[in-house]
């Protein structure tokens, strides 16, 4: 279970409850053919962090987990705030294979007027018996203005439901991102 020390910054500390371990099901498939899996999800601190440059982030912004050294970033932790809810009503959405083997779900964000999408990186393992059937870590999560506009794209129920069952799922020709 991943746990998230707070921070203190400037006399405004930020916590990270919102970033505790949370479980959903998804169902795959149709009718009598339907089974429900129980998803374990992990947050890193990606999901509020980023690169650490001494020369723009003061050591009050420094943030420290599992020995990895990383800064505060105040936009990437107030997107956070949604991503439990936004995992939670993935259902049957379309998520996309990325280039480093992970996957990654895009929700479009207002980033101060503009509608960028917000990207969402995860990994997914087969879990553990009486755990859970699959374990989703979200590796990272940012606003992406710029994003590509083709990806292969499978439905989130279907690779959960492949992963479960410890197979590897089927990369599919590009299709436009939505």
């Amino acid at each position: 279970m991943r746990v998230f020390k707070s921070i203190t910054i400037q006399g405004a500390e930020y916590n990270f409850e919102h970033l505790v371990p949370i479980t959903i099901e998804v169902t795959a498939g149709k009718d009598t053919q339907a089974r429900t899996y129980k998803v374990l999800v992990n947050f890193s601190c990606h999901c509020f962090t980023e690169e650490l440059d001494d020369q723009i982030h003061t050591p009050d912004y420094h943030y420290v987990h599992e020995n990895e050294r990383r800064a505060f970033c105040p936009v990437r932790y107030e997107l956070s705030r949604g991503l439990p809810d936004i995992i939670r009503e993935i259902g049957n959405k379309r998520v996309y294979f990325t280039w480093e083997r992970n996957y990654v779900y895009i929700e479009q964000v207002d980033d101060q007027g503009e509608v960028v999408p917000y990207t969402i990186f995860f990994d997914v393992k087969r879990g553990n018996k009486g755990v859970a059937d699959v374990v989703m870590t979200i590796v990272s999560a940012y606003a992406k203005p710029g994003m590509a506009k083709q990806a292969s794209p499978i439905r989130f129920p279907m690779l959960i439901a492949k992963t479960a069952r410890g197979e590897k799922p089927t990369i599919s020709k590009p299709g436009g991102i939505r």
